[in-house]
């Protein structure tokens, strides 16, 4: 990867679960769903995932934000959750998730250090910046890129060549971070020099390409950009 002094560096990064806390939309409303809260959080999420996969397949695209309220409802049936107050309470909350601790830190750092920054996610762009801005992160990208822009969902590789036109920067260039392994493999097997955020400390997913580097949260990122740019 080039560095700041070539002027072509960038740290692309995916947004939900690795810079924003997806849990965090059911752990502020844990008191009104009660002891189902963390069943219908990892649910949820896993339904998400599935649907954005399964409409890439079936070629029935929609935007992100119907695929978490489909989600949602499949999750609040499952577990015979029958509120729809608090359903859109949840919605709602999706779009101000809170972010990880160490995120504005680390943006910040890396952006004084001269690197380009931007995310590239699943969200729609309205969705996608109302979270950014909710979490006060808004204005530390330089770009904000969207899977609506091919109409597809990652991990296809139509999405990342989405970061390198819009940056023009050739794949190698790019360092994509990422919390999600089969993210971190689709960005691999497009090109993208990686960095898996494992911040659940799940096992090495077994696809073709995998993480040239990983850890355990964002906070190590500063370093290691630090040891990739000294001769």
């Amino acid at each position: 990867m080039k560095t700041p002094e070539d002027g072509s560096a960038a740290c692309v990064f995916d947004v939900y679960g690795t810079l924003l806390d997806f849990s965090s939309a059911v752990s502020r409303l844990e008191d009104r769903i009660g002891p189902d809260a963390r069943r219908l959080s990892a649910l949820w999420r896993q339904k998400q995932l599935e649907y954005s996969w399964l409409r890439s397949l079936m070629g029935r695209h929609t935007d992100f934000s119907q695929v978490t309220a489909d989600a949602l409802d499949f999750s609040l049936q499952a577990l015979k959750i029958h509120d729809m107050a608090l359903r859109d309470d949840l919605l709602a909350l999706f779009r101000t998730l809170a972010p990880y601790p160490e995120v504005t830190g680390v943006l910040e750092t890396i952006r004084n250090a001269g690197y380009m920054t931007a995310v590239l996610s699943n969200g729609d762009p309205e969705t996608l910046g109302a979270g950014l801005e909710a979490a006060g992160i808004g204005s530390l990208f330089d770009a904000v890129y969207s899977v609506e822009t091919v109409s597809i969902f990652k991990p296809h590789p139509d999405v990342y060549r989405i970061a390198c036109d819009g940056l023009k920067l050739e794949p190698g260039e790019i360092l994509f971070m990422s919390a999600n392994g089969w993210d971190i493999a689709g960005a691999a097997s497009f090109g993208f020099e990686t960095v898996w955020v494992n911040r659940t400390d799940a096992p090495r997913e077994f696809l073709p390409s995998g993480p040239a580097n990983q850890m355990p949260d964002l906070s190590q990122l500063p370093a290691l950009l630090t040891a990739r740019s000294t001769p």
